[in-house]
């Protein structure tokens, strides 16, 4: 059952998609066959993320939620509430992408995971930069950017930056955008991120563009 999962994990990061399901359902029935719950919601999160890279949302969504209700410890639920609402943002409902999003930081701060739920303030803060809810977005980036800064996270750090960029280019404030988006290029060019670096540098020359 372990190495049927682990087998899933690696073909997925090859993106060896199919093959991946077809280790994960084993992995599965196995699990089934034992009783053994906490690898059951482990191997259906692998399933639904092997979906989600495949662009199939629906059958994304049926598996975390599937997960959700297979998971037995709460802390673990953070991330698959995460991954929902990823889901939910790609596919249009920004609604329930931002309550999902909030369930998963209310259970990271709970269990004390601040680190994970800096990250995902982030995340909701690109969801209110998209939906042009400015206020919450400042504050949603503020938080999360204290948060990765305080946890060392460099790369989320970047990202960070790079998310701060992006919402004064939308207001309209060229200038911040711009020094914003040099942060993030340097701090990701220092941990040698170097296709974030340059997709960060792709938003700088598209900023000279704008009018």
């Amino acid at each position: 059952m372990q190495i049927y999962s682990r087998i899933g994990q690696i073909l997925e990061l090859m993106n060896r998609l199919n093959d991946a399901l077809i280790y994960y359902n084993k992995a599965l029935s196995l699990a089934k066959d034992l009783g053994d719950i906490d690898t059951q919601a482990s191997v259906l999160s692998g399933i639904a993320s092997t979906f989600l890279h495949e662009g199939e949302l629906d059958k994304a969504l049926s598996y975390y939620n599937e997960t959700l209700s297979s998971i037995t410890n709460e802390k673990d639920k953070a991330t698959i509430y995460n991954s929902i609402a990823t889901i939910y943002f790609i596919k249009g409902d920004y609604q329930k992408a931002v309550e999902h999003l909030q369930k998963a930081i209310k259970i990271a701060e709970k269990y004390g995971d601040y680190q994970d739920a800096s990250q995902m303030k982030l995340n909701l803060e690109g969801i209110y930069e998209v939906t042009r809810y400015y206020e919450n977005a400042e504050k949603y980036l503020t938080d999360g950017l204290e948060g990765v800064k305080r946890a060392g996270d460099e790369f989320w750090e970047a990202k960070g930056y790079s998310y701060s960029g992006a919402l004064y280019r939308d207001k309209g404030d060229k200038e911040t955008a711009r020094e914003y988006y040099t942060r993030a290029y340097d701090v990701f060019k220092s941990i040698g991120a170097e296709k974030d670096a340059q997709s960060v540098l792709n938003e700088i020359k598209a900023l000279d563009e704008l009018n």
